[in-house]
């Protein structure tokens, strides 16, 4: 209770709550994505490395954390803060958090906003984590869900229409069209692309395995380009991972 009586920063249980959203999905995300490309592989695994792959989402995620938090507690910082802390400690999803806000009479577009873009995000940046750590070559593709509200040109700005299906090797971006802009993106969400193109959004990006003339698949040889080199240089760096988690289990937050 000493929580939602405002005793620490808002900031602070703002950003614990993104950190907590980032985690779930990404590692969901990761597992799903390692599982069914080493499965297509014929590759078996005892376990799955869950701990690594929180490490490196948590690193990614902490490079853009603070203005993400700055951004929100902006406009929402007595609005949101309360539900969100409650959600957070009673394990609530996003639609809960929502209806529990919209009850109180405030305008629920910005925190919904925030919370789908942000779940998006993770969900896809988890989702190359776990097709980069099989250490096997891959194609990604963009997957929109293709119905009415999907965004198209000429009707939107943007469009994710005719992205769908749009393919290019894990370590190299998609390049999304659109009236005023051109954006280069890693996967859908990706917050280096204009806010039309990423708040909102629900495409997802999914992976299939790169063979050779035999239909063997192709280990991944000579690093990565790119944020997926970054990540797949994380991934590998093993003692580092086991350094940070130490790290990060020893401080509050």
């Amino acid at each position: 209770m000493a929580l939602l009586k405002g005793e620490q920063p808002d900031e602070e249980k703002l950003k614990q709550y993104i950190r907590k959203l980032h985690n779930d999905a990404g590692i969901t995300m990761a597992k799903y994505n390692y599982d069914k490309i080493r499965k297509s592989a014929g590759i078996k695994d005892s376990m799955t490395p869950e701990q690594r792959w929180a490490a490196v989402i948590k690193l990614f995620l902490e490079q853009g954390l603070t203005n993400l938090v700055n951004g929100i507690t902006s406009t929402t910082k007595e609005t949101i803060r309360k539900v969100l802390i409650q959600g957070m400690q009673e394990g609530w999803s996003i639609m809960q958090m929502m209806k529990e806000i919209e009850k109180s009479g405030i305008n629920i577009y910005r925190a919904e906003l925030i919370a789908r873009t942000e779940t998006t995000r993770a969900a896809n940046q988890g989702a190359m984590l776990g097709a980069i750590s099989t250490g096997l070559q891959t194609m990604k593709e963009w997957i929109a869900i293709t119905d009415d509200r999907t965004r198209r040109i000429p009707r939107n700005d943007y469009d994710h229409l005719h992205m769908d299906g749009k393919t290019t090797p894990i370590d190299q971006p998609f390049t999304v069209p659109g009236l005023k802009s051109i954006d280069i993106m890693e996967f859908p969400g990706d917050p280096n692309g204009s806010a039309g193109n990423v708040c909102n959004c629900r495409c997802t990006v999914g992976f299939e395995v790169v063979r050779d003339s035999n239909g063997k698949p192709v280990d991944i040889q000579g690093g990565l380009r790119g944020p997926a080199g970054d990540m797949l240089n994380l991934w590998n760096n093993t003692l580092f991972l086991q350094l940070q988690t130490l790290i990060n289990e020893a401080l509050p937050g």
